[in-house]
């Protein structure tokens, strides 16, 4: 089997905006900048639910050299201010992608350059996301 397709349910939470935390000296002296994730708690649950999802359905982790292909349809309750037919707010489709692609390193790739063939799209709906992996070519 070389596709994988499983639904987190919650919440889709997007990675993006860095903050500095201060400094910090490492043991030779040298002063680090401390920088975290403005949303840190929740995009480490949301990380984890799609990191079991995935696993809960037999990913298995390619090789470095197969590319993959990730499709992501994320669906988020309509806003009651919100008549129209897209969800054109936040969060943006391309940082909730970035959540989804580090949540699945080292489940279903080796690192993030394997990916070759991204799709992701936002819908109303009952607060999940639908993600489907597939290698793609011939099986290395």
């Amino acid at each position: 089997m070389n596709e994988w397709s499983f639904e987190v349910l919650g919440m889709p939470v997007p990675q993006g905006s860095i903050e500095f935390k201060g400094m910090r000296k490492t043991k030779d002296g040298r002063s680090i900048p401390i920088m975290v994730h403005r949303n840190s708690h929740e995009l480490e649950k949301w990380r984890e639910a799609v990191g079991w999802a995935a696993k809960a359905v037999g990913v298995i982790e390619a090789s470095a050299s197969q590319p993959i292909a990730i499709e992501c349809l994320f669906r988020r309750p309509r806003a009651a201010s919100n008549h129209g037919t897209y969800p054109v707010m936040p969060p943006d489709l391309d940082r909730l992608l970035r959540a989804i692609g580090d949540a699945l390193k080292g489940i279903a790739y080796v690192d993030d350059g394997q990916v070759v063939d991204w799709h992701g799209s936002k819908e109303y709906g009952p607060a999940q996301a639908e993600i489907t992996v597939r290698w793609l070519g011939q099986l290395i």
